[in-house]
């Protein structure tokens, strides 16, 4: 593309590592970070895992987390370990924990420009939308944090592009290559499954009938070898993963929507809301104005899919894509 459009990436990542590094360096610190990097910071510099800022008794979930001080199994590992290199390269600090989510969410934005430029015929798509989430008040939010959601996030939105890229010469090695990637972000954050559903819906939309069996294997492999990975480390002391990973993975209304989806409904939409427009430790204070933006994003979205019909197969795959990436971004 000729002319300014050209230059619209570019200054896209410079306003995004312009107001990600202000809020990082501003934003006041929370717990779930602390509970996110002192794992990380105990493995770089005393070579153990443990989340010794936390009584294993005084959490709030109600549980004796036995020997969490030692070892953290309350949550999959690649974060804390991808954290801990990174800590023993750049040093340590709040700054630094954030900086390296910033990284990745630097890779996410490339990610999702390529995806764009590959699903839409029209370049000015990819363009605008990258300037669009760059300025995105949660995207940012939630990228100046020391949680491993931008970690998550950026793999297994690398893992679309990738399978895109791929995926027009050996079938069979885009599903592996990208089910790594998005296998490397299940185990930053179980959240990041939702994305895995996008990286499945795009395969179905695109490549259902060059799909056979024996892909399932593929698909499956690189699940194996995280989670084959992590038993070695959950085999140092079984007991204490049980003791912590079940009550934190069972914990308080996180199942409460499988059973009573009207209330999992209006819990949602107050969230993504609130997410714009409340005082709430995990999204700050946003002006009231804000509100609009979920509002903007509803219509546009309700446009999209009412012209669905009108879409070319990639097109509808790319939508496919958007409602898995939109209900993992706050989730």
């Amino acid at each position: 593309m000729n002319g300014p459009w050209k230059w619209v990436p570019v200054f896209a990542l410079v306003v995004f590592l312009v107001l990600a590094c202000s809020l990082a360096y501003t934003k006041a610190p929370w717990c779930d970070e602390g509970w996110w990097v002192n794992p990380a910071y105990d493995l770089a510099f005393r070579g153990h895992m443990g989340m010794n800022v936390v009584e294993p008794t005084g959490q709030f979930i109600h549980a004796d987390l036995r020997g969490l001080q030692e070892r953290t199994y309350t949550f999959p590992p690649n974060h804390f370990v991808a954290l801990a290199g990174w800590f023993r390269v750049f040093g340590f600090s709040a700054f630094r924990a954030r900086l390296y989510s910033i990284c990745w969410s630097l890779i996410t934005l490339a990610a999702l420009f390529y995806i764009l430029r590959k699903l839409f015929p029209d370049p000015r798509v990819a363009h605008l939308a990258i300037l669009f989430v760059a300025m995105d008040f949660v995207f940012l939010w939630s990228t100046a944090d020391g949680r491993p959601d931008a970690m998550a996030s950026s793999l297994v939105t690398c893992s679309v592009a990738l399978y895109l890229r791929l995926r027009e010469g050996d079938l069979r090695r885009a599903i592996l290559v990208s089910q790594i990637f998005a296998a490397a972000g299940v185990f930053a954050h179980f959240n990041a499954s939702v994305l895995v559903l996008a990286l499945a819906a795009i395969t179905w939309h695109l490549d259902r009938d060059r799909l056979k069996f024996q892909h399932l294997a593929h698909a499956g492999a690189p699940y194996l070898l995280f989670a084959s990975l992590w038993s070695f480390y959950i085999l140092q002391k079984p007991n204490d993963f049980i003791a912590q990973f079940f009550p934190q993975a069972g914990w308080s209304q996180r199942w409460n929507g499988i059973f009573r989806p009207d209330l999992a409904i209006v819990s949602e939409i107050r969230r993504h809301l609130a997410a714009y427009s409340v005082n709430d430790v995990s999204t700050g204070i946003a002006n009231g104005w804000a509100i609009l933006i979920p509002l903007l994003y509803l219509s546009v979205a309700v446009w999209f899919m009412r012209s669905s019909h009108r879409l070319g197969k990639s097109e509808r795959a790319f939508l496919a894509f958007a409602r898995c990436w939109c209900a993992r971004r706050l989730s």
